[in-house]
């Protein structure tokens, strides 16, 4: 998870890299990102680093490296109050549907989905911390689960190919079922607390049920808990 700032910074670190080939100074980081001192730079970098999204490089006056191609991570998802204030701010494109109309919102050149289901919690002064998630490219993976091969019972095959008659109409049904799974990638679903054969909901989200297999940096999954 990256607080807001360590967002900032991994941004503001990238496009430097990407632009001049070499890390910004910590005086650069300092004031680009409004901060008063340089050790709170060093603390958010260190944070980086224990997150896979930084490395360090010997021998260097500037020994900044990106730990993940930030390039190819994200898509925001945030809730309608975020898209509000980036909206008001003007740090909001809207792109042309299929009718030519700007519906599709887009920040930064990434696309924006906006979901009022996201966790929310009192501020531990005042306000309302709000989380926002970032999805890398390919976060999610399609799949196909594997079919019983068990013989039905009553029936004619197995659970993915079936065979029925319909002896009035002279006709005979080939049935082939296919059980679609989309999976986020880097993390295993254990159903360490399922009750019956299908997880519900609630077990989705409960998080004894899912165990990360990935290394913290390969997750493409961020989540950004923020105040405004």
């Amino acid at each position: 998870m990256l607080t807001r700032k360590q967002l900032e910074l991994l941004l503001f670190i990238n496009e430097r890299l990407k632009e001049e080939g070499v890390p910004p100074s910590f005086e650069e980081m300092k004031d680009a990102l409004n901060l008063q001192s340089k050790s709170g730079v060093h603390r958010l970098i260190v944070a980086l680093e224990e997150r896979g999204f930084r490395k360090r490089m010997a021998h260097r006056s500037r020994e900044l490296t990106m730990g993940v191609p930030i390039h190819a991570v994200y898509t925001p998802k945030w809730n309608s109050f975020r898209g509000q204030t980036n909206l008001e701010l003007d740090l909001i494109d809207f792109l042309p549907d299929s009718e030519g109309k700007p519906s599709l919102a887009s920040f930064q050149g990434r696309r924006v989905v906006v979901d009022d289901s996201l966790p929310t919690r009192a501020g531990t002064t005042d306000g309302t911390v709000y989380t926002t998630y970032l999805f890398g490219q390919g976060a999610f993976a399609k799949g196909v689960a594997p079919l019983s091969g068990t013989p039905l019972q009553g029936g004619i095959g197995t659970e993915g190919v079936e065979l029925a008659r319909v002896p009035l109409d002279s006709d005979t049904l080939l049935i082939n079922r296919r059980r679609y799974i989309l999976h986020p990638r880097g993390v295993k679903f254990t159903s360490a607390s399922v009750a019956a054969d299908s997880p519900t909901a609630a077990e989705l989200e409960t998080a004894a049920n899912w165990v990360r297999v990935w290394e913290n940096k390969n997750v493409r999954l961020v989540a950004i808990t923020h105040n405004n």
